[in-house]
């Protein structure tokens, strides 16, 4: 059986490169969380583009839908970069083990609210809950 060294015994370049390893992480959450904001634009333009074209209710429908998907994909992304900010912070105080990228908890009901939470979040909600109301203000527009 092999021993597990400390966070203390390794050198100041490893540490730097197991808190660049979260912080690049962390980088590419916000990216995605971005990225799907930059989306969510030009997909609903287009469905409801064509839901008063055509007068077709369905495609009202399916941009809230569609909202809601890309909601529940942002506060995923959110919700981990936000786990990933506590490794972060654990890794800088040497509460982690070295390398150690989990930052998930043991819990389903703690990551499912843990989710909720970034789903509801001022980040999150807002920019969604416009595209809802919008799907739904096509409906009385036909």
């Amino acid at each position: 059986m092999t021993d597990k060294k400390v966070f203390s015994e390794y050198t100041a370049e490893d540490k730097r490169q197991y808190l660049a390893f979260i912080e690049t992480t962390i980088g590419r959450m916000s990216s995605n969380s971005s990225s799907l904001k930059q989306w969510i634009i030009p997909v609903m333009a287009l469905v409801l583009g064509a839901a008063l074209n055509q007068k077709e209710k369905c495609l009202s429908y399916s941009g809230a839908l569609i909202s809601l998907v890309f909601c529940g994909l942002d506060g995923y992304y959110l919700m981990l970069e936000k786990q990933f900010r506590e490794l972060f912070k654990k890794a800088v105080s040497g509460e982690k083990d070295f390398y150690d990228m989990n930052c998930k908890s043991n819990s389903k009901m703690a990551q499912f609210c843990a989710w909720l939470k970034a789903v509801f979040s001022p980040a999150t909600c807002p920019i969604y809950l416009c595209f809802i109301v919008v799907s739904f203000i096509t409906l009385f527009c036909m």
